[in-house]
């Protein structure tokens, strides 16, 4: 299983803003996630401009983040595969 951290910094605006962001991009990071290999420690940092997005382009950019970072379908470091 991933670990995942989301960091949503007060810039951003109020709680209420900070939570509804939070609770789009765990969704967004539990969909993408569904073909990631397990056994990652991953950490999220909300920037400014993601604020302004909505559900589909938020979805786009963790789907992005995680193809840059080759874990979709990738084997977990120090796995024995």
């Amino acid at each position: 299983m991933s670990r995942i951290g989301i960091s949503v910094g007060k810039k951003l605006g109020n709680a209420v803003k900070r939570n509804r962001l939070r609770r789009r991009l765990r969704d967004c990071i539990g969909r993408a996630l569904g073909q990631t290999a397990p056994g990652y420690d991953l950490v999220f940092v909300a920037r400014p401009e993601l604020g302004s997005r909505d559900f589909p382009q938020i979805l786009a950019a963790v789907t992005r983040i995680l193809q840059r970072a080759k874990l979709t379908g990738a084997a977990p470091e120090g796995s024995k595969q």
